[in-house]
């Protein structure tokens, strides 16, 4: 595998605050009780996300598979892969600031080689993704991006994972979060600059008009902060993105998962119309079927957001 471009600087803010280093992630698991006892921790030295270091399988190339890639890209036996490295654990660069992983970059490297080919993987900015595969700059992205009809006009999708928002709780807490209602009364912890932030401030009214007390918003600069609050009981529960929700509480049993929001597809970005679309699809649910996609899930320890079928452009456009 071979890695090009430099981390940026320019990715959107929402996405830009979840950025963590697998060493302060690591230090999570180790000091989120520690710190609650012990007030005088630097909290900006002590939270984050962790890599399962498990080791995959290797991945074997398909022929009937491989036979659907365009001859171009099947000539050179390079897939030309773009992300955009700030959003643990589905994509982030590891410590020795160079490395790009997460359940993104594993699973952009199984689909690669089972069309035969190897994955070059490029980091650069959200915003840069989509022109670039216009432009034929790059011929897949994996980033965590989103299925809307607004994107499936200009790029094809293959569904790989059910993501979306979700609450973390303390483990020894027992409420449920299904609606935004459910925060009533609650204090609620989000990252500064986060789409979970403008939510709950363009929901204040929700509590009032149903006669119940508000909830009280405390934003933080990035998800260390949040999740410190949560073990510190400074905050009842933490409003962010499935994924993190989801490894957080996978990776430290002193934390769960109080409830799932706004379900979204996540899926890989293709040149609209490109039979690379196909040979992707194929792969993807030869993934699936043979249990690689399970494993790399269980790595991340994000089995829950799996999907059964790789669907293409599944978003509604009417």
């Amino acid at each position: 595998m071979t890695i090009r471009g430099d981390r940026q600087k320019n990715a959107p803010p929402s996405r830009a605050r979840h950025r963590l280093t697998a060493a302060a992630l690591l230090a999570l698991a180790a000091c989120v009780t520690a710190c609650a006892a012990n007030p005088s921790v630097d909290e900006s030295q002590s939270a984050g996300v962790a890599g399962n270091p498990a080791a995959l399988p290797a991945v074997a190339a398909v022929a009937s598979i491989a036979e659907q890639v365009p001859g171009k890209i099947r000539t050179t036996g390079v897939l030309h892969v773009a992300t955009s490295a700030t959003l643990p654990p589905m994509t982030y660069v590891a410590d020795d600031n160079r490395t790009l992983i997460g359940l993104d970059i594993d699973v952009a490297k199984a689909v690669a080689a089972t069309m035969g080919l190897r994955a070059e993987l490029t980091n650069a900015g959200f915003d840069t993704l989509v022109p670039g595969l216009q432009s034929g700059r790059f011929d897949m992205v994996v980033s965590s991006m989103g299925v809307t009809a607004e994107r499936q006009r200009v790029v094809d999708f293959v569904d790989y994972y059910n993501g979306g928002q979700g609450f973390l709780a303390s483990a020894n807490t027992g409420f449920a979060v299904n609606d935004l209602i459910d925060l009533c009364g609650r204090r609620v912890a989000v990252t500064t600059g986060s789409t979970q932030q403008s939510t709950l401030q363009d929901s204040q009214h929700i509590c009032t008009d149903a006669g119940r007390p508000p909830y009280q918003l405390q934003a933080f600069p990035d998800t260390n902060g949040a999740v410190l609050a949560i073990s510190g009981n400074r905050v009842d529960v933490m409003y962010s993105s499935i994924s993190i929700v989801s490894y957080t509480a996978g990776q430290n049993h002193a934390f769960r998962v109080a409830g799932r929001y706004k379900r979204a597809m996540v899926g890989a970005a293709l040149p609209k119309g490109t039979p690379l679309t196909q040979a992707v699809q194929q792969s993807v649910q030869h993934l699936i079927d043979d249990g690689t996609y399970k494993r790399i899930l269980d790595k991340w320890t994000l089995a829950d957001n799996a999907v059964q079928t790789a669907r293409v452009n599944s978003a509604r456009t009417s």
